[in-house]
């Protein structure tokens, strides 16, 4: 079971690094990681890190696939989180991802629900509300994380809460801030 983490986070950080073995591209070290992140799930059912790496790198692939898989992951990705935070919950990462999950469902296009009804016969269901809630809650176990509290902005944007918005990016540009984060933030138009 170590092995096998030790052997996800090994990937995570040659994809982190930007760095490729020869002949080898991203893509394909990342399903290798998911592959060996679904191993390691079977073998650590009750670990919450399992459960949380093998969500995060079916994130992560979900870019190289059609709607259809993305879909499919999509819940796959859910329950595997959902999991980990049963199993631990105080996971800053965990409650991000959730909140995450929650954020782009409440964005779904009308294509991608017509998609998700003939394939599971329901639309996943969620609101900026209640992604608010998980990142508000992932700040609160880790107030530094200028990535969430973007997502608290976003949220509070979607929600026409111009004033709290401005709030939280005003705490994000109080802290030493990643140069994407700040593009992302100066995009909403405060």
């Amino acid at each position: 079971k170590q092995w096998y983490q030790r052997r996800v986070r090994g990937v995570m950080f040659e994809i982190g690094k930007h760095q490729s073995r020869a002949g080898v591209s991203a893509k394909e070290i990342l399903l290798e990681g998911l592959g060996y992140a679904k191993e390691a799930v079977e073998m650590g059912e009750n670990n919450s890190k399992c459960h949380l790496w093998y969500a995060i790198l079916l994130g992560d692939t979900c870019k190289y696939d059609d709607t259809k898989t993305k879909l499919t992951k999509g819940m796959e990705f859910e329950t595997h989180v959902k999991r980990s935070l049963e199993l631990d919950p105080y996971n800053s990462t965990a409650l991000h991802l959730l909140g995450r999950y929650c954020f782009e469902v409440s964005g779904i296009k009308w294509w991608e629900a017509k998609i998700a009804v003939t394939l599971f016969g329901h639309v996943p269901q969620s609101s900026y509300e209640e992604a608010l809630e998980y990142f508000l809650k992932a700040s609160d176990l880790n107030s530094e994380w200028t990535e969430n509290l973007l997502f608290v902005v976003k949220c509070q944007v979607a929600l026409g809460r111009s004033k709290e918005a401005a709030r939280w990016a005003a705490k994000i540009k109080a802290k030493p801030v990643d140069p994407d984060i700040l593009s992302q933030l100066e995009s909403l138009q405060l």
